[in-house]
């Protein structure tokens, strides 16, 4: 277990085609969290694939826990799921074998707060909601108390449930912005929203038995991007974590297009978001299916930006300061996931800022444990005395200095220069012009591949 040192929290973004290994990759991070921090890993779910295997055992040995976010199907709930889910909110029933929960189950926050009034003489009132503190009749005193009168005491604490979860993994972004926008369709239809006209027409609606549908146009498409940031933005609130949050989504392509490089990034709703969704995360890698020497696929994960053969740039980084290698993949003769392991690149990024620590000089500095965790003074403390202000220094005037009066002096003689003698000198030799050391060859446009390669 990583003793002394704890990563910040960031985001992690794993991009990939279908099949690429996003989802086995929860297993992989589910091993880390337990081996280092002996927590789990949520996996919310909300790609319509089933698990892979190895994510099914380690959902059965309790180290995932799944629940499939379109199980809370009820209606006009996308939202509300998603963003919940990534404030750290889970169904309050839930199948920990299937990950299911019921159509428009409560969720219930990984911390819970609750408020006690009390009167003047002590009968409490515990609400679960922030209290408006008012005229109100005392159930044990059975009197009117007022505003000034009522004491207001705030408790948080973990919810029940929520002890051994150590990260979250959310599979994946690309499917929430389809759900998105499927929503946005069936509002139009029920005439819950309008506006500008969609593909189908001016407020054209499509029936079929019960359902209606109205397309979506391009307010849709700005209003779902917004929430994918937003949910992205949530996940670095969860409380109580170990390990920041892990997202996944499909690659989308942008081909060259004269001399500008073609892009390889997140599918998301739109392709606006292909270059600015990066920013987001702290790690942004790949995972890829790739040929080995020996001729067979083998599974890789890049870690760090690359132009491949067709001239297209891959939007990765990492956080660590320059360790990482380019890739981790899996080894010939070597179990399956042994390389192609999430949890393993964690480790690295562990090992990578203990080094760091390690490398640093011997100075003069105070340390994180001399650094304040509380700021401010304690409402029942009294006021610190203020400081004595700064003496007042006021300067000592200078005086202006007296001009001197103008001295007169004779010429100096006049000196003869002498004779001047000529000189001449040997031509230089005329030497030819050799290699150009140093100076580089003219640009050209050289194949660039995928590190390994």
């Amino acid at each position: 277990m990583t003793e002394g040192i704890q990563r910040l929290h960031t985001a992690t973004l794993v991009i990939g085609v279908t099949g690429a290994g996003k989802t086995s990759l929860a297993a992989t991070m589910a091993e880390y969290l337990w081996e280092t921090y002996r927590r789990v890993l949520v996996l919310a779910s909300c790609d319509g694939g089933a698990f892979p295997t190895l994510v099914q055992a380690r959902v059965k040995q309790g180290l995932i826990r799944p629940w499939r976010l379109r199980t809370r199907s009820a209606e006009g709930l996308a939202y509300e799921t998603c963003y919940m889910a990534s404030r750290g909110y889970l169904p309050a029933a839930l199948n920990p074998a299937t990950g299911e929960c019921a159509p428009a189950a409560k969720l219930v926050p990984p911390v819970t707060v609750r408020y006690t009034l009390r009167c003047p003489k002590g009968h409490t009132i515990t609400v679960t909601t922030q209290p408006q503190v008012k005229n109100m009749m005392c159930p044990g005193c059975k009197a009117l108390v007022t505003p000034a009168e009522i004491s207001v005491e705030e408790q948080a604490f973990q919810t029940p449930g929520f002890e051994a979860i150590g990260s979250w993994y959310y599979d994946g972004l690309t499917s929430m912005s389809n759900w998105f926008m499927s929503d946005m369709d069936e509002r139009r239809g029920r005439g819950e929203i309008s506006g500008e006209g969609t593909a189908l027409g001016k407020d054209a609606v499509i029936v079929s038995g019960s359902l209606r549908f109205g397309g979506t146009n391009r307010s849709d498409y700005g209003f779902a991007q917004s929430r994918i940031r937003q949910i992205v933005n949530n996940v670095l609130g969860i409380p109580h974590l170990v390990e920041g949050p892990v997202f996944t989504a499909l690659t989308y392509e942008v081909p060259e297009l004269g001399e500008r490089l073609g892009l390889v990034g997140p599918q998301l709703v739109g392709k606006a978001m292909l270059d600015s969704a990066p920013q987001w995360f702290g790690n942004v890698y790949e995972a890829a299916v790739v040929q080995g020497e020996d001729g067979l696929p083998r599974r890789r994960l890049y870690l760090q930006q690359w132009v491949d053969d067709e001239r297209r740039r891959h939007l990765l980084k990492n956080s660590s300061s320059g360790s990482l290698p380019p890739y981790v993949e899996d080894v010939p003769g070597q179990p399956k996931f042994s390389g192609f392991h999430l949890g393993k690149v964690f480790a690295a990024l562990d090992q990578d800022l203990q080094q760091t620590l390690d490398d640093a000089p011997e100075t003069d500095i105070p340390g994180i444990v001399a650094t304040p965790t509380t700021y401010g003074v304690p409402d029942e403390a009294p006021a610190p005395e203020p400081a004595a202000p700064p003496a007042v220094v006021t300067p000592t005037p200078v005086p202006r200095a007296v001009p001197k009066p103008a001295v007169t002096r004779p010429a100096s003689p006049a000196v003869v220069a002498a004779p001047a003698t000529s000189v001449t000198l040997p031509a230089a030799p005329v030497m030819a012009p050799g290699p150009s050391a140093g100076i580089p060859p003219p640009p050209g446009k050289p194949p660039r591949r995928a590190p390994g390669q």
